[in-house]
């Protein structure tokens, strides 16, 4: 094993310490004065998303000498103000690799900075996220591979109307152990979101 590169087993241990942050921290109280910044009870965080979201991003999946095209498909559910379940279907169809996850997407308190700038706490959304499930990679000829899958990482999302029906992802980057393709490498999406 490389030197700096974490074993699958520690990277789902980290994955699952920084879950069990998030969801501690999301459970902490607060106060119910108003945010001058956003109007939103103090420690309720700007969310721009409702409580079900359709996601299409378009990414570049770098791996085994090569960039590859992918898209990722899926959806995330609101089980609080900070902390959706989130699944990831990432396909490339040029070379056969198929990606299912599930896992979590938290979204940190970050109104009273952003009322320090110039960014509109309203529109402006930052996650983090980590998710497990399994890789696919089935090439022209021979068996299929199966592996586990992991990714984590983070991004910001952008709501022109400051209601998160409609949502750009401006850029999302995430680690991803992809075994059978690229067993630690990092991808970069951006796409659209659909709220309900």
């Amino acid at each position: 094993m490389k030197r700096g590169v974490l074993a699958p087993n520690k990277f789902g241990a980290v994955c699952f310490l920084l879950c069990l942050f998030a969801l501690g921290t999301s459970a902490q109280t607060t106060t119910t004065a108003a945010d001058p910044a956003t109007g939103a009870p103090a420690g309720t965080p700007a969310t721009n998303q409702g409580p079900f979201s359709l996601t299409a991003q378009a990414m570049a999946l770098p791996g085994g000498g090569e960039t590859v095209a992918a898209s990722d498909v899926g959806a995330t559910y609101a089980i609080t103000n900070t902390i959706s379940l989130r699944s990831d279907n990432i396909l490339t169809p040029s070379n056969g690799v198929q990606m299912y996850t599930g896992g979590v997407q938290w979204f940190p308190n970050i109104s009273s900075f952003l009322s320090k700038t110039k960014l509109n706490a309203k529109q402006f959304q930052f996650y983090l996220t980590g998710s497990a499930g399994i890789d696919r990679v089935v090439p022209a000829s021979g068996p299929s591979q199966q592996h586990i899958a992991l990714l984590a990482g983070g991004g910001i999302n952008y709501s022109p109307s400051s209601n998160g029906v409609f949502s750009v992802n401006l850029a999302e980057v995430r680690y991803a152990h992809v075994p059978g393709f690229a067993n630690s490498t990092a991808i970069v999406s951006s796409g659209v979101s659909l709220t309900f």
